[in-house]
């Protein structure tokens, strides 16, 4: 089996599915030698903001590639990340179809159910950092998961798509998941964003409480943060005002 060597900094926003750590460890490690994972936990029941704490981790990272992934995505076979994003001016999904798969307690995955065409910018993208610094990052307006990579992709004029598979593990939805009202209203803010200057809504307005920074193996590392929030004078805050009353 060929192991990739050149460094990645693997990046994982969370609160819930613990559960899925030991299987997500035993998948990276089984395809990467040269890594660091970065889990980025929000340590309180609030709105579930992973698109800041994946702005949040960047920041800690420190390898010139770095891969945003969900903690529940596996890769079914190895996928040269490096060569991909380095062969492109642009960034790179790793997988152009998701089959959902459970996961044995040591690691091992069997398929549920085939495969599925992958339209979302999310589970799995791969940056240079000039690249992800140019995007400005994520946006600070977007609610719970899905809208934060679709905005994402528009600022960074999509991305080239592989036709790899990766593995979506079977799971209870858990934490706040949206719809109705903040749904349109998340899609609405998706669309207008050439309107507003990513440069005031991006990483450099992300801030939070770093709880706690925990050593859980050599080169994986937990941080814990809460008041994960933007600066007073954030340039839209009467948007992000209507967000965080929800």
């Amino acid at each position: 089996m060929k192991m990739f060597v050149e460094p990645i900094s693997f990046i994982v926003p969370l609160r819930d599915r613990r559960e899925q750590i030991p299987g997500f460890l035993h998948n990276i490690k089984k395809y990467y030698k040269n890594f660091e994972i970065i889990f980025c936990c929000q340590d309180d029941k609030l709105l579930f903001k992973k698109g800041q704490l994946s702005n949040l981790g960047f920041k800690r990272a420190k390898h010139n590639i770095v891969a945003f992934i969900n903690l529940d995505y596996r890769f079914m076979s190895g996928v040269d990340l490096v060569a991909q994003v380095r062969n492109f001016d642009r960034p790179i999904i790793p997988f152009g179809f998701s089959v959902r798969v459970t996961e044995s307690d040591v690691g091992q995955l069997t398929i549920v159910r085939g495969k599925l065409t992958n339209l979302s910018f999310g589970g799995c993208c791969v940056f240079t950092r000039d690249q992800f610094i140019k995007s400005c990052g994520n946006s600070n307006l977007m609610a719970g998961w899905g809208p934060d990579d679709n905005l994402l992709a528009y600022r960074t004029n999509f991305c080239r798509v592989s036709d790899a598979t990766m593995g979506h593990v079977v799971h209870l939805k858990t934490g706040v998941y949206f719809g109705g009202d903040v749904k349109l209203r998340n899609q609405n803010l998706k669309m207008t964003d050439p309107l507003r200057d990513r440069k005031k809504d991006g990483i450099d307005q992300t801030i939070a409480t770093e709880q706690s920074c925990n050593t859980v193996e050599l080169n994986i590392i937990e941080y814990k943060f809460r008041n994960i929030c933007v600066p007073d004078d954030f340039e839209y805050m009467d948007l992000y005002s209507e967000i965080e009353g929800k």
